[in-house]
């Protein structure tokens, strides 16, 4: 790392030879860094031979009491810790001969982050989300050991042998009790100030806690995935002004948006409080709270489209009147200035609960729950001549926006449901079905708008990751205006589920929390919408998706995202993670 310490602050000649001695147990071999506040040597044990990592004090801060304080307390407190993703602390020492403090540690092997990113490539989003979970489960046993890290740089996370899931936090508890001073510093915040806490500059009162490192931990993600860091400022006045409010983050990718704006809250107390906080909504992202989501996917930035990007980023408007208890959600809807109604919402999408399920109730709907058809669900799995499996024929017969899915269980098991933008493209599907399985099921076409033409993409793109589609029942394939659809999923196989609804417009909302777990295993859901009233009937589909780990970009999106941006990003996530899943689509018309 002495590669990248700036020119003219230190030289890079160290004060301690190489052969040296450390208290007749450590023999230095290689200087590695220069800091703040010390020099970092390569060691090794001299009567083990194992490698170790030496820290001493600068010489011109030998005698400052302070420092010597904050040496002593490091190692005290952290040669306690066992914890993978924290390097190991293993003595504190006084060298006489060179009358300077030492601190002995694990030696790890590999890359800095800071190195990784500027000269491999910055991590992807996946990469991000397991760096992060690993840093903030290191942290959260810090901050139970009363010790703030405080200077959450990526030259502070070191890569053993260049992996990301064996990274390592090191220099812990330095600069806990620093005063903001580039004299007392050395010049060591000069390049910190992109990485530091509001609270940090003098704000809220200089309270440090662990909601300083939460801050810290989401600077150092944002530098991670994209390759340079926020701009927060390169002077005191700069990085104080940048932290007034939360930076804007819009381009990044929805998995990680929402969790960095709630972490990058000027305010410590509007942060997640722990990190235990913040892996806990790693692991539910659905839990995030609302305000973090209102950003859409991401949408790129033109000086042409600020005033259409302002409209979309900001909360749905509801239309007066209508009740906020009741779960409302915004409907799309054309405006008539002709500008960007395509993505304004100024209606309300009313998701109903109890009445619903009554309703479903008296209609008889939650009778018995769907039950596989032995004789097709269980027997093996035919091919055509082409070793194209049922599945995979009906998803590749058609081309752009169609999707065609057989329905392998519940009351239509065997049916096909094909859906496109132009459902005379499957007009031959069933002769060509024929031909290759010796059978003709029957088949229902739905018609969808242009704009819900992504589902087919996603639909598509699932099929080669199938993981055993849940069932999804509807009690209607028509829904009047202000009425209800009421629906059940079952053969989840105890898998997480994303429940959404995208609209003619392309909308895509989120009903996965309307989801009511049954007895028997499957999950009841209603809602209601209300019809703009100037169009005809509107198609509605139904995405029930069910993959291996919660989605994330699914769980963090504002509601109203536009499919086109949104689906994409989930195909992409569980393509990253190389999950399973598998997909029901559900239909219905809407009617004035």
């Amino acid at each position: 790392m002495t590669d990248d310490i700036p020119q003219g602050m230190y030289k890079l000649e160290s004060t301690v030879p190489e052969g040296t001695v450390i208290n007749n147990n450590y023999a230095v071999t290689e200087l590695m860094s220069i800091g703040g506040m010390g020099e970092v040597f390569r060691g090794e044990n001299t009567f083990t031979g194992d490698p170790v990592a030496i820290k001493i004090v600068l010489k011109d801060l030998a005698h400052d009491e302070n420092i010597k304080t904050l040496f002593r307390r490091e190692a005290k407190v952290l040669c306690g810790l066992s914890h993978n993703a924290i390097v190991r602390y293993f003595n504190f020492v006084r060298d006489e001969a060179l009358d300077r403090y030492c601190l002995i540690m694990e030696f790890v092997d590999g890359t800095v982050l800071s190195d990784h990113v500027r000269k491999v490539t910055p991590l992807s989003v996946d990469q991000a989300i397991r760096l992060m979970r690993r840093l903030a489960e290191g942290l959260a046993e810090v901050h139970a050991m009363d010790v703030i890290h405080r200077d959450l740089s990526p030259d502070n996370v070191i890569l053993r042998d260049d992996d990301i899931d064996e990274a390592v936090l090191i220099d812990f508890g330095i600069a806990k009790s620093m005063q903001m001073s580039e004299q007392t510093l050395h010049g060591q915040l000069a390049g910190k100030f992109k990485f530091i806490s509001p609270e940090q500059l003098g704000h809220f009162k200089s309270i440090i806690g662990p909601q300083t490192d939460v801050y810290g931990l989401a600077l150092l993600t944002a530098y991670a995935v994209q390759g340079e860091p926020l701009p927060m400022g390169d002077t005191v006045v700069e990085a104080v002004n940048a932290r007034r409010a939360i930076p804007d983050i819009r381009h990044f990718d929805p998995r990680v948006r929402a969790l960095l704006a709630h972490m990058l809250e000027p305010d410590p107390a509007e942060r997640p409080a722990t990190m235990k906080d913040v892996i806990a909504l790693l692991d539910n992202p659905a839990s995030m709270p609302e305000k973090y989501r209102v950003l859409g996917p991401k949408i790129e930035v033109t000086p042409e489209t600020e005033a259409e990007m302002a409209a979309v980023f900001a909360p749905p408007k509801l239309i007066p009147g209508q009740l906020a208890d009741m779960g409302d959600l915004p409907r799309q809807v054309e405006t008539s200035d002709g500008g960007f109604g395509a993505l304004r919402w100024v209606g309300v999408l009313a998701l109903l609960g109890g009445v619903g399920a009554f309703v479903a109730d008296r209609q008889g709907f939650f009778g018995d729950p769907p039950v596989a058809v032995p004789d097709i669900v269980d027997a093996p799995e035919p091919v055509d001549e082409g070793g194209l499996t049922r599945a995979g024929f009906l998803a590749t017969y058609a081309d752009e926006c169609a999707f065609a899915q057989r329905i392998g269980a519940g009351p239509q098991a065997g049916t096909v449901a094909a859906f496109g933008a132009d459902t005379s493209v499957f007009d031959g599907l069933i002769d060509a079905y024929e031909g290759a399985f010796d059978a003709r099921p029957a088949t229902t076409d739905y018609a969808l708008a242009d704009a819900q033409c992504p589902v087919t993409d996603l639909a598509k793109a699932l099929v080669s990751r199938d993981g055993g589609a849940p069932v999804m029942s509807l009690d209607s394939d028509v829904m009047p205006s202000d009425g209800t659809i009421v629906g059940r999923l079952s053969d989840r196989r105890g898998r997480p589920v994303w429940l959404a609804l995208v609209t003619a417009d392309g909308g895509v909302f989120n009903l996965t929390s309307r989801l009511a777990e049954q007895p028997d295993g499957s999950a009841t859901f209603s809602f209601g919408l209300t019809a703009d009233g100037t169009a005809g009937a509107q198609p509605q589909v139904l995405i029930a998706l069910a993959a291996d780990a919660p989605l994330i970009a699914g769980a963090a999106a504002a509601d109203g995202a536009d499919a086109a941006s949104l689906l994409p990003l989930i195909e992409a996530e569980i393509a990253g993670r190389d999950g399973q899943a598998g997909l029901a689509l559900g239909y219905f018309q809407l009617v004035p």
